[in-house]
């Protein structure tokens, strides 16, 4: 049987984090290619504060595993880290 509401498979190269007291608004987007400027939103994704504290959780312990494993880390980008107020401490 076909499945009547397929999943999206969706690409993105960029995203917005925002809280509030009550939930997490994560919204996806794609940056336009030239000559177009700016980006569209692809999705918007909504989640009570709890279920986006253990997806953060989840997701860092997956990345440490993967890491460990291939016994070598996931570098970033030192512009991306700066851009984003991040350090390697913030791992």
């Amino acid at each position: 049987m076909p499945d009547e509401h397929p999943v999206p498979d969706i690409y993105s190269d960029r995203f917005n984090v925002n809280t509030d007291p009550f939930g997490v608004h994560f919204v996806l987007s794609r940056a336009n290619p030239p000559p177009k400027q700016g980006a569209e939103n692809v999705a918007i994704l909504r989640f009570s504060l709890q279920n986006w504290k253990v997806i953060l959780m989840t997701g860092r312990k997956q990345l440490r595993e993967h890491e460990t494993k291939a016994g070598s880390p996931i570098h970033l980008p030192k512009d991306v880290l700066e851009a984003l107020k991040l350090t390697e401490a913030d791992w």
